[in-house]
């Protein structure tokens, strides 16, 4: 009797539009904090809503083994042109609610960087929008720390 073969993930990387943009760091904090507080269930229903269409296509067993490593982040945030772009504080800041909100659906385990690393990018293409892009993370070889006598 053979054993069963493991079943290969044919996922590679995984793609997620919100409809809905994060806000600048500086409008997060001035937000009233019953605000602040619906903000995260909020974006985690989106990202829910985005990932049913997911799991349409590829099948829970596939997404459960592309979810089981370290994920590579990239989220583009898409902005209306003509506005100034936000600093780099702002837009990670910001970012906050949406890195829990993915916590929270599931998506990575934790927002550490154990678990997960982060890409931050805007795009100035007249549309409204957030792109969730995962794929696994390339694991870094560390030196061993055999001392030599």
């Amino acid at each position: 009797m053979t054993k069963p073969r493991r079943k290969r993930c044919r996922l590679t990387r995984l793609t997620l539009f919100i409809k809905a943009v994060t806000p600048s760091l500086n409008q997060y904090r001035k937000m009233h904090w019953g605000t602040r507080r619906r903000l995260r269930p909020h974006l985690a229903w989106l990202v829910k809503a985005a990932m049913s269409d997911v799991l349409l296509v590829h099948g829970e067993d596939d997404v459960r083994t592309f979810l089981a490593h370290r994920m590579h982040v990239r989220i583009s945030s898409h902005r209306r042109r003509g506005h100034p772009p936000l600093d780099d504080d702002n837009l990670v800041g910001g970012a906050k609610p949406l890195r829990d909100a993915l916590v929270d659906c599931g998506l990575i385990h934790d927002d550490s960087a154990i678990y997960a690393e982060f890409e931050y990018e805007q795009v100035a293409d007249g549309g409204v929008y957030t792109t969730i892009e995962l794929e696994p993370a390339r694991e870094v070889k560390r030196p061993s720390s055999k001392s030599s006598k």
